[in-house]
């Protein structure tokens, strides 16, 4: 990949895109009930890791999470 977006596209750091996911997590888990799986097919940055657990607790305490 270039450091040239596309038509569309911006470049974004890290900590923003993390800032990005986070806020859609929340939206998703915070204002539909609660969930009884949730699963990363990938996975997820490390640098997410402790956004996610505090979601978590926050938002769906008693989810399973892949």
């Amino acid at each position: 990949m270039g450091s040239n977006p596309g038509p569309g596209q911006r470049n974004v750091t890290q900590a923003q895109y993390d800032q990005i996911v986070a806020g859609h997590l929340k939206e998703l888990w915070g204002n539909y009930g609660p969930l009884d799986e949730i699963w990363f097919d990938g996975g997820y940055p490390p640098s997410l890791a402790g956004q996610l657990r505090l979601l978590f607790q926050q938002l769906q305490p008693h989810v399973v999470a892949f």
